[in-house]
């Protein structure tokens, strides 16, 4: 049973790629990665009543327990005769996974490591998948390429996240993997490229960023190996200098920013959507009222591309604050497994999360998930004497 389970996670993972395709044209009621994460709810299901939560989980789970409680309350205020559906499901879903998932770690330990090459392992698949042109189709309104019918800055977010996680998985080996994980590098060529196609310009900051971050914090034994990294790290900046030379999409984007300010009219819908935090600006007025006032206003529903400013418009400082707890509380996680075990995945991969909370989406996506339920599932490693620490997670962290 515990192999099942450990298949199931890593297939819902892998799949989060293909999070919008919806092979059987259902028109969105279907996708890849929630019949796989059905199957690893209903796999997981006998084991739920065994789970015995460690207390290092509990700041993390108790801050978005209470956020998600929140915006209950002030949806179920805010209920309107044609916007009744105050419990956000796609939320709670998530919060669900995020539960399951730090407890399947605590039984079945560096299961979620295996996740997140699992992950890595399946935007290698969509990546040439995208360069072999398969998939692929036009977006009429971000006049974009949308690839299996997932939006560009998605992609290339996870193009970006997957990167620093093969980097990590190679040159520091947590899981042991043995010279064989050096063909993850053969895949990095086709996530770059896929990356940059999307023309995202948030996930190539984040990437440069992350990228940066990893070869400044890097560690190791010898004394060759980091003036190696950082000679490397430079080399790498300037293929990447001369390969955007070639890809007019994303210097044009790039530029725009720098030159015109230009955010996509990110900062048009901000400020449209201000006005509906300030009508109340403590607790919001929850999913119900939000739906209601941008739908009667516009006649279509329009994404904040911003989780703060979301945030403040469902449920007000009052769940600002709460948000904030739980980003802290892993954020403190993260910096614990480096202080101690010198463990870079859990840190790099909060940078390309700020870059969805600040101008994509993260409530709903699935791989933000995934990432604070990692980060959270770490935990158990820090506890002082546990019997998690028997097996040694951490041990020899550099490369090996």
């Amino acid at each position: 049973m515990k192999v099942l389970q450990r298949i199931s996670l890593l297939a819902y993972i892998f799949s989060i790629n293909f999070e919008m395709w919806d092979p059987l044209g259902t028109g969105g009621y279907f996708s890849l990665s929630k019949l796989t994460g059905i199957c690893y709810l209903v796999i997981m299901l006998p084991s739920m009543m065994q789970f015995r939560t460690p207390r290092e989980y509990f700041p993390v789970l108790r801050s978005i327990g209470c956020f998600f409680v929140l915006l209950t309350m002030v949806s179920f205020v805010h209920v309107q005769v044609d916007y009744t559906g105050f419990i956000d499901v796609t939320i709670l879903q998530n919060i669900i996974i995020l539960w399951i998932m730090i407890n399947h770690e605590a039984t079945d330990q560096l299961v979620l490591e295996k996740g997140m090459v699992s992950f890595a392992l399946g935007a290698i698949a969509l990546a040439v998948l995208y360069n072999l042109g398969i998939g692929l189709d036009y977006d009429p309104v971000s006049y974009r390429t949308s690839i299996f019918g997932d939006n560009a800055n998605n992609v290339g977010m996870r193009m970006s996240i997957a990167f620093v996680i093969i980097l990590v998985s190679v040159f520091q080996n947590r899981l042991k993997m043995g010279k064989l994980r050096f063909l993850f590098l053969a895949g990095l060529p086709f996530i770059f490229i896929t990356m940059i196609g999307t023309g995202s310009r948030v996930a190539f900051l984040a990437f440069l960023l992350t990228y940066f971050v990893f070869v400044s914090m890097f560690r190791s034994e010898s004394r060759w190996e980091k003036p190696a990294m950082v000679l490397a790290g430079l080399l790498f900046l300037v293929v990447i200098w001369i390969y955007l030379k070639t890809n007019d999409v994303i210097v044009q984007r790039l530029i725009q920013s720098l030159q015109d300010g230009d955010l996509s009219e990110r900062d048009v819908i901000w400020k449209s959507i201000l006005p509906i935090w300030l009508s109340n600006p403590i607790f919001g007025v929850g999913v119900t009222g939000y739906d209601q006032i941008v739908w009667s206003a516009t006649g279509r529903y329009i994404s904040p591309h911003n989780v703060v400013i979301e945030i403040l418009c469902l449920t007000g400082i009052a769940g600002l604050i709460l948000y904030s707890s739980f980003l802290g509380s892993i954020v403190r996680i993260a910096v614990r497994i480096y202080r101690e075990y010198f463990h870079l995945l859990p840190v790099l991969l909060l940078v390309p999360v700020m870059g969805l909370l600040l101008s994509v989406q993260l409530l709903q996506v699935k791989i933000g998930w995934c990432i604070y339920a990692y980060v959270t599932g770490n935990a158990i490693y820090l506890l002082p004497g546990s019997r998690y620490l028997n097996f040694k997670p951490y041990e020899n962290p550099v490369c090996n």
